[in-house]
């Protein structure tokens, strides 16, 4: 089992109502940059999250860690490096941020959902958090023949700025934010 040391966490935060956008993205730092155009270049990759759990911190906390081996993929790729998030058994996709550090090796988030299985972090910022369903993206089909939905975690896809597109012609009323007080509920059990 892989130790680290516990280095200092953010501080938990918890809003009481998740319904007021601007107040949320007021609230969370990594949501500040909202909408921020893409720069040119970019890497993207999908990320596949077991539980909404996880993808919950990353987003109150501008967090990420993946597998030793994903997170060595991603530290390595060219930068700017854009991440689309899906929770598995999900029908569409969840949000798009943008890695803002290298790996942190030491950096190790105590509160993701499964204790001591995810170690060291990236630092993010969200560009989109909202629901984009998977047929808004079925009509980007990867070089390998698959659609952006069918594709393994931690898969570098193409064409980002259609991906960019697609949520931002997408309404806001839909999104993960709308959960968070259940998550958070779960959260502060842990």
């Amino acid at each position: 089992m892989q130790t680290n040391p516990i280095c200092p966490q953010p501080e938990a935060q918890y809003l009481d109502n998740y319904e007021n956008f601007e107040e949320i993205t007021k609230t969370f730092k990594c949501l500040q940059k909202i909408y921020q155009p893409l720069e040119q270049g970019a890497t993207y990759f999908l990320i596949r999250a077991p539980t909404k759990d996880n993808v919950h911190r990353a987003i109150k906390y501008g967090i990420w860690t993946s597998s030793s081996r994903n997170n060595q993929k991603l530290n390595d790729a060219s930068r700017p490096v854009y991440l689309l998030f899906n929770v598995t058994q999900t029908s569409h996709f969840i949000g798009l941020a943008k890695i803002v550090s290298n790996f942190r090796e030491n950096m190790h988030f105590m509160y993701w959902a499964e204790e001591n299985k995810w170690f060291g972090s990236f630092q993010i910022e969200w560009v989109f958090v909202r629901d984009l369903p998977y047929n808004e993206l079925s009509s980007i089909q990867q070089s390998s023949g698959k659609c952006i939905h069918e594709l393994i975690d931690c898969t570098q896809i193409e064409n980002g700025d259609l991906i960019y597109s697609a949520f931002s012609k997408q309404p806001q009323n839909s999104c993960m934010l709308k959960t968070f007080k259940e998550l958070d509920n779960s959260e502060e059990e842990e």
